[in-house]
């Protein structure tokens, strides 16, 4: 789900869409977030949802937006964003469906791996919807 690419976003300069190489150090961050075993460049649907396992503090297979803002390295306000963006039906737990829902959405070929160019797509468009959906800035 969005959470693990969530869950692995730098902080936005000064509060706003980053570019260049500032944008692909987030984007490698967030990737490699998810591409623990084996670091290959692809991530399986295991690697995406284990960020779940990883950021449930009370193991009870839910991520909530305290438990996922303990776990980024984006800031509050761009994490809380992308934590809603993953979790739609708003129920504050960011659970297995949630990221099976998203790892669909990220793997764009069907080929039940995220591929890093695929991964590099998805998450450039999230930012920039996200940072549209607020007049070019991060919401305070």
């Amino acid at each position: 789900m969005k959470v693990v690419i969530f869950l692995c976003v730098l902080a936005f300069a000064y509060s706003q869409l980053p570019h260049g190489h500032e944008l692909q150090q987030l984007v490698d961050a967030a990737f490699d977030r998810l591409d623990h075993s084996p670091k290959d460049d692809h991530v399986t649907e295991a690697e995406f949802s284990w960020i779940l396992q990883r950021d449930d503090a009370d193991n009870n297979t839910c991520v909530t937006l305290d438990e996922y803002l303990a776990h980024t390295t984006a800031t509050a306000v761009i994490a809380t964003q992308i934590f809603h963006e993953f979790n739609k039906d708003g129920d504050n737990c960011m659970n297995t469906a949630d990221m099976v829902k998203e790892f669909a959405a990220v793997d764009h070929d069907g080929d039940m791996q995220i591929s890093k160019h695929e991964f590099e797509h998805y998450y450039v468009q999230l930012l920039k919807r996200l940072d549209h959906a607020h007049g070019g800035h991060a919401v305070g």
